[in-house]
């Protein structure tokens, strides 16, 4: 092979690997917190309602409906649940399980004085999930943390069921 040859290769080969991702390799990419695909199949990746982090930093996650990796902030934790659940340790979380996570910012759990409905605030999905009896305690979460609001506004349309 010709110099010249090679070096339009390699050029071709570099410029393929720089070029902008196309509109249907951007939609096709996993949305922030979504688990990796076929992650369930790994035995060391968490399961819903368990809370996790790794050993190298203090961020503890939590997976969340449909496997989305949740991070908790410190001034969250408490406004969900009364004293320090369970935190198993998983180094595998961002190399086999996830690419990232979502924050749950600002998240706690109301409900309204005429409807027996607890919702979770949850930003990143547009506002307020109801949550249903049984997701409440898979996820342990405390019913003294639940506060009384005028309303539980904007909903979202998505649960916290499973």
């Amino acid at each position: 092979m010709s110099f010249r040859r090679l070096l339009t290769f390699v050029l071709a080969a570099v410029l393929a690997i720089l070029a902008p991702v196309s509109a249907a390799q951007a939609a096709s990419a996993p949305a922030p917190g979504a688990p990796r695909a076929g992650f369930t199949a790994a035995s060391y990746c968490p399961e819903r309602g368990e809370q996790v982090k790794t050993s190298t930093d203090a961020t503890v996650y939590l997976v969340g409906p449909d496997y989305y990796l949740y991070a908790i902030p410190g001034d969250v934790y408490f406004r969900l649940w009364d004293r320090w659940q369970p935190i198993s340790i998983n180094d595998h979380l961002f190399i086999d399980c996830y690419f990232d996570a979502l924050l749950l910012a600002n998240s706690h759990l109301a409900k309204t004085a005429n409807d027996a409905t607890v919702w979770i605030y949850d930003r990143d999905s547009g506002g307020y999930r109801g949550i249903t009896g049984y997701a409440f305690d898979k996820y342990h979460f405390s019913w003294s943390k639940i506060r009384v609001q005028s309303s539980v506004e904007p909903k979202s349309p998505w649960l916290w069921d499973n």
